[in-house]
């Protein structure tokens, strides 16, 4: 029903918002621009619980301009955001303002070569990787003030935070758990 609703045709949708809507139990959670349309372009989620998917949110085509995901909560997945697996395996990364993400395997799977990856704000816990950005072009991997919390082994020790990216990436202020000892590692 909501395919039908919101993709306009060959065009794509434009300019749609999901307030406060529940996600769960699917393959994919949401898909924005499948490569079916050319456009997908300021879809905003605001607020939104996408849980039990084997990927939470994914990104088909590089023409999903300007999409938003501001305060959702991503758990139980194998991947919180997808780029590289659905579609034309060119996703074009959302901005994340004030996500929390929980009891997920990886937590980005980014096309690097499409645009920068930007997180604001927000909280990971419980979760064995930050992921991975594939493609060496120019775009930056950017995460400010975000509080990371990774899974905790049956020794009650703190899983290293992996982060691999051919991009360039920064990570300003936020924090790790006091019990997190471990470097950052970038491959």
């Amino acid at each position: 029903a909501l395919f039908r609703s919101y993709q306009g045709g060959t065009s794509g949708s434009v300019g749609y918002t999901f307030d406060r809507v529940s996600m769960d139990s699917h393959v994919v959670g949401v898909m924005v621009n499948s490569g079916l349309g050319s456009q997908g372009d300021m879809a905003q989620f605001n607020s939104c619980l996408i849980a039990d998917c084997k990927v939470s949110f994914a990104s088909g085509q590089a023409q999903a301009n300007a999409v938003t995901l501001y305060g959702c909560n991503f758990s139980k997945a194998r991947t919180a955001y997808d780029g590289l697996e659905y579609g034309d395996q060119q996703g074009r990364a959302p901005l994340f303002i004030g996500c929390q993400w929980g009891n997920i395997f990886q937590i980005f799977s980014h096309a690097a070569s499409f645009n920068s990856l930007v997180v604001i704000g927000g909280r990971v816990e419980s979760c064995h990787s930050l992921g991975e950005a594939i493609g060496s072009a120019p775009f930056t991997i950017e995460f400010y003030g975000i509080d990371l919390n990774l899974l905790t082994n049956n020794q009650g020790k703190r899983a290293p935070l992996v982060w691999r990216s051919e991009a360039p990436t920064l990570f300003q202020g936020g924090s790790r758990s006091e019990e997190h000892t471990s470097e950052l590692k970038s491959h």
